[in-house]
């Protein structure tokens, strides 16, 4: 079996004075296309930080040439401001993070758009674990 695999950076939350500047508050979007004429059935994702705690997979499909974003919100970080976000595809798509910062005295700023290059995993283990 193979599929194709994604590790995204997130920044999500207040920095904690260590790894990120404290003040401000970063946000990261994560896009994802299906470039394809047909769905993508299943593509899963989970969450990982350096801090420890459960992982685990959410699994969800795309129609042909639709769109899905994954968010601070929707991702429900737990633990520390940064980690990956691991995104796994039968076939190979879109991904693109945009990340911003927001500061308590002005607008937010978009810190960087950056497209996300897949790793192709051939195993014998399932795509989506659980």
């Amino acid at each position: 079996m193979a599929y194709f695999q994604y590790a995204v950076k997130y920044l999500c939350g207040r920095g904690d004075g260590i790894n990120l500047a404290r003040n401000p508050r970063y946000l990261t979007a994560i896009n994802i296309h299906n470039p394809y004429d047909f769905p993508q059935d299943p593509i899963c994702w989970k969450v990982v930080s350096p801090t420890p705690g459960p992982v685990v997979w959410q699994r969800t499909s795309l129609p042909p040439d639709g769109v899905m974003e994954l968010n601070c919100r929707g991702l429900g970080i737990q633990g520390g401001p940064t980690g990956f976000v691991v995104i796994r595809s039968p076939n190979e798509l879109d991904v693109v993070a945009v990340y911003t910062v927001e500061r308590d005295d002005g607008p937010a700023d978009i810190l960087e758009i950056q497209n996300t290059t897949p790793r192709l995993i051939q195993t014998d283990q399932p795509m989506c674990p659980g």
